[in-house]
């Protein structure tokens, strides 16, 4: 499940986002984050794809996008939960 706030609607229904891929030799898990990997050295994309409509992604991938008008009650409760997340530009 992803969530955002309502006010993103517009930017996520128009946003031109490109999937960069690596190939996996130089990555390694990221301890603090459970399910990310980095790399320490730079590394060169194999290929950059856009990945078009992101609401219709969305749907193809059957993931769960709620836009809310706060995020502050949803971001309480998976905290609550102690399941592995991530919240990325959170302003609470």
């Amino acid at each position: 499940m992803h969530a955002a706030p309502n006010s993103w609607s517009g930017a996520i229904a128009s946003c031109k986002l490109y999937e960069y891929r690596f190939g996996a030799a130089g990555f390694d898990p990221w301890p603090e984050a459970e399910g990310q990997w980095i790399s320490r050295r730079t590394v060169t994309p194999l290929e950059v794809v856009p990945v078009g409509d992101l609401l219709l992604r969305y749907t193809q991938a059957n993931v769960d996008l709620r836009l809310l008008p706060d995020l502050r009650a949803i971001r309480a409760t998976v905290l609550d939960s102690r399941l592995p997340f991530s919240i990325v530009r959170y302003q609470g």
